[in-house]
């Protein structure tokens, strides 16, 4: 988990990586006040990609697996 930036990156010489922005990665410290559990994290992702779906930003289809990736996944741990 990361907070992403759409800022770009103090990049010296080459404005080409400006156009990526920035990933900082959470803390742990800042996983678990976000997710105080594995559920908790869980329910958000799928709240979060069953609104994206509805929105249409992701496919029915797609949205098992995503669902599926982050019940397998050891976040906040």
């Amino acid at each position: 988990m990361a907070k992403l930036s759409g800022l770009g990156q103090d990049t010296g010489s080459s404005p080409f990586c400006a156009l990526f922005g920035t990933t900082v990665p959470f803390t742990p410290a800042q996983l678990h006040a976000l997710y105080p559990s594995h559920g908790a994290f869980v329910a958000a992702w799928t709240k979060a990609t069953t609104s994206a779906v509805n929105a249409g930003f992701i496919l029915p289809a797609d949205a098992k697996p995503l669902v599926a990736a982050a019940a397998s996944s050891t976040v906040p741990e």
